[in-house]
């Protein structure tokens, strides 16, 4: 799986820190932030945004569908549950930071 993103980005250090859990074989192709809206990468996301994860071809975005990728990819390392309450818990929780901490990171990290 390639990871296309800044590595500055927390979004694309929790696809990291998710797929070095995971075990899943993965690279870091590293962007810099005004790459996202260059024409060949706004084929592969639309809203011209990174994190992207392309897997044999196909190409994934938004962080927490990346995310799920990965957990889903390899059930065996437990990070998306077994059961429904436990994805259900996990998906809580991935929507939690999207929707209340994430929009808080900016303003931490760039004062």
């Amino acid at each position: 799986m390639k990871i296309q993103g800044n590595i500055g980005s927390f979004r694309v250090t929790k696809l990291l820190i998710a797929a070095h859990a995971a075990g899943l074989e993965h690279e870091l192709v590293s962007m810099e932030f005004g790459d996202a809206a260059k024409k060949e990468n706004l084929k592969k996301q639309p809203f011209g945004k990174f994190p992207t994860a392309e897997v044999n071809g196909q190409v994934i975005y938004e962080s927490n569908a990346i995310l799920r990728y990965i957990a889903n990819t390899k059930p065996e390392a437990g990070l998306y549950g077994s059961t429904p309450i436990e994805h259900a818990l996990v998906d809580q929780y991935l929507d939690v930071c999207a929707n209340e901490l994430e929009p808080l990171f900016p303003a931490l990290m760039y004062p």
